[in-house]
């Protein structure tokens, strides 16, 4: 669940709620709802998994993780290649697609950084995507290896050390850097 807004007294929430339709079939979609009445309202409507909200800091975009193949859901194959990243704008009412891999090893939303970027992680690989692009490799595979500060000017790294069999790491190194750069 993410919060948007300036302040917590009109913050919005966004999350991914479960939506049941004919036949028994199931999609994930995106909800929001203000602080003052906490009615949830739909904002996507179509047939695919839609995880991971995440609002950009002027609250215009909700960004969020779905699978382009639409005869599969994302829970239901952990090893869904062809994952994209999509971004829903909340003045028109329109999903577009964003960005896109199909050597998918998680791909992950970790933030939006002060110049309009957003964060995500595949696999070892963090990238900035949008406004400055970059890229960082052989981060911690673990889901909290990046976070990014809430005025969204620095990022805490976690830079994988020597993996062991089960891919855990060892001897990482937390790293703190200007997202800008």
């Amino acid at each position: 669940i993410f919060l948007l807004g300036a302040g917590w007294l009109d913050a919005q929430v966004a999350l991914s709620r479960r939506v049941y339709a004919e036949h028994g079939r199931t999609w994930r979609q995106i909800w929001i709802a203000s602080s003052e009445s906490m009615d949830f309202r739909q904002l996507t409507h179509s047939a695919r998994d839609h995880m991971e909200p995440l609002c950009s800091r002027d609250g215009k975009l909700v960004y969020f993780v779905s699978d382009r193949d639409t005869a599969r859901s994302i829970n239901a194959y952990a090893g869904a290649t062809d994952r994209e990243l999509w971004a829903f704008d909340r003045q028109t009412g329109q999903e577009r697609p964003v960005w896109q891999t199909s050597d998918d090893d998680g791909l992950h939303l970790n933030g939006t950084t002060a110049d309009g970027g957003v964060l995500i992680r595949v696999g070892t690989e963090l990238r900035s995507l949008l406004r400055h692009p970059w890229s960082m490799d052989k981060i911690d595979p673990a889901d909290n290896a990046a976070a990014v500060s809430p005025d969204g000017r620095a990022l805490a790294i976690v830079i994988a050390g020597s993996l062991d069999k089960e891919g855990q790491s060892h001897d990482a190194k937390l790293f703190i850097a200007d997202t800008a750069t």
